[in-house]
C-alpha cells in the first residue's frame, strides 16, 4: 500500500502542531465529566462507561509519550478501578457501581486528562488514537 503524498507538508506540520480546537476540547472534557457524573450517581450506561475507559486509555497513551509523564500511577490506578467496576457489573449483571476509592482514582485521572486535552497537539492526539486502535485490533485478532 502506498503512502499518500502531501501537497503541502509545511501546512500539514503546522496544523498537526496546533492544539485541538477550543470547541473540540470543551466537548471532550464535558463528555468525560458527564460520564463520570453518571458513574458517581449510579446510572452510567455502557456508552458512558466505555467513554471513560477510552478517555483514560488515551490519557495513559499520551502520558507514555510525554504528556503528564509523572502520572503513570494516576492512570494505572484509575484503569484498574474501571476494570474492577466492570468485573463487578458482569458478575452481578447489574449496574456500573463504583466504590469510593475507585471514584476518587477515576476522578483524579479524568482531571489530569482534562489538563492533557487543553495542551495536546492535534497530531499527538491522532497518534494516540491510532496506536490504541492498532492495539485493540491486535487483541481482537489474538482472541478470535
Amino acid at each position: 500500500m502506498s503512502r499518500p503524498i502531501l501537497l503541502n507538508p509545511v501546512a500539514y506540520a503546522i496544523e498537526g502542531a496546533c492544539k485541538l480546537p477550543p470547541e473540540q476540547r470543551a466537548a471532550i472534557v464535558a463528555g468525560n465529566t458527564a460520564a463520570l457524573t453518571a458513574l458517581r450517581e449510579g446510572h452510567a450506561t455502557r456508552d458512558q462507561f466505555d467513554r471513560l475507559t477510552q478517555a483514560l486509555l488515551i490519557a495513559d497513551e499520551l502520558r507514555a509519550h510525554g504528556l503528564a509523564r509523572d502520572h503513570a500511577d494516576t492512570f494505572a490506578t484509575a484503569i484498574d478501578a474501571l476494570a474492577a467496576i466492570l468485573a463487578r457489573m458482569e458478575r452481578t449483571g447489574g449496574r456500573y457501581v463504583a466504590r469510593g476509592p475507585e471514584l476518587t482514582a477515576i476522578d483524579d485521572a479524568v482531571f489530569v486528562h482534562s489538563v492533557q486535552i487543553e495542551n495536546v497537539a492535534l497530531s499527538e492526539m491522532e497518534r494516540a488514537q491510532r496506536r490504541l486502535g492498532a492495539q485493540w485490533r491486535q487483541q481482537r485478532r489474538a482472541t478470535a
